[in-house]
């Protein structure tokens, strides 16, 4: 948002016979202040609180993005492998 990074995604593989396990994980910035940052942070991290102007409810946006996660998986089963939309 701005240049600045409010999100995450860490993918990391597990080495396995056969076809490998992926591990994913997700961070997003949900509640804070630009002050929250340590200063080497400062100009390049952002929450959706700071950028919006109003209070987030974490689990509404658990939720939500839970069921926008659904809403795709669901769509990777039904289509394979071909791209499914964001």
């Amino acid at each position: 948002i701005k240049g600045r990074k409010c999100a995450g995604i860490l993918l990391e593989s597990v080495a396995a016979r056969g076809p490998s396990p992926l591990i994913v994980g997700v961070g997003v910035n949900l509640k804070g202040s630009f002050v929250d940052f340590p200063d080497d942070l400062k100009g390049q991290a952002t929450t959706l609180e700071a950028e919006s102007g109003r209070s987030v409810d974490r689990e509404a946006f658990i939720m939500a993005w839970l069921g926008f996660l659904e809403e795709r998986y669901l769509e990777y089963l039904k289509r394979g492998s071909e791209r499914v939309s964001s």
